[in-house]
């Protein structure tokens, strides 16, 4: 297995980790369904996830404070691989509810994916202050460092991320990481 392919699967896999619940994984595989299946017209996604994403935004229309709204739209962005708008609605939804941790994370992998690795780090770091327990957020911030050639820093973010939890997914895929 490539080192690149490892690195999509840690992404996939602390994104899916940092889901809210039943909507987020119902929107999740609808809009994975209508990326991996060929468009028989060129007109945009399926009207399941068109009537999802119109669902989102009025429901922030109905209520700009919606941060779940703003994370789940923000989701979808994410999956299609459109970080730029993803970014904008972590944003949001970080700048509502600053003690989002799982916002923080995703908008963090957002700013890496956008090569702004410098903002994903200090976004990792903030939340870490808030919340040094979060195995993900030490997951993530080590996939960072180790991405940018930062190896001693991902090794010691590795390690915090391990010895939270090593029997949990996220230690164990520290651990595999370390071992690489």
């Amino acid at each position: 297995m490539s080192y690149k392919l490892v690195k999509k699967i840690v992404l996939i896999f602390l994104l899916s980790l940092l889901s809210f619940g039943f909507g987020y994984l119902y929107f999740g595989s609808k809009l994975s369904s209508w990326i991996s299946k060929p468009q028989q017209d060129a007109g945009g996604p399926p009207a399941p996830v068109m009537q999802a994403l119109k669902t989102l935004h009025d429901r922030i229309a109905a209520n700009p404070k919606d941060e779940d709204a703003y994370t789940e739209l923000a989701g979808f962005y994410f999956q299609a691989g459109k970080y730029e708008q993803a970014l904008m609605y972590y944003q949001k939804a970080v700048s509502i509810r600053p003690d989002d941790i799982a916002a923080r994370n995703d908008l963090a992998l957002c700013y890496h994916l956008l090569k702004q690795s410098d903002k994903a780090i200090e976004t990792l770091r903030e939340a870490i202050k808030m919340s040094p327990g979060s195995q993900h957020l030490w997951l993530t911030l080590g996939l960072v460092y180790s991405e940018t050639g930062k190896s001693a820093e991902a090794r010691k973010a590795l390690e915090s991320a391990y010895h939270i939890n090593p029997k949990s997914d996220a230690g164990i895929e520290a651990k595999s990481m370390l071992q690489k």
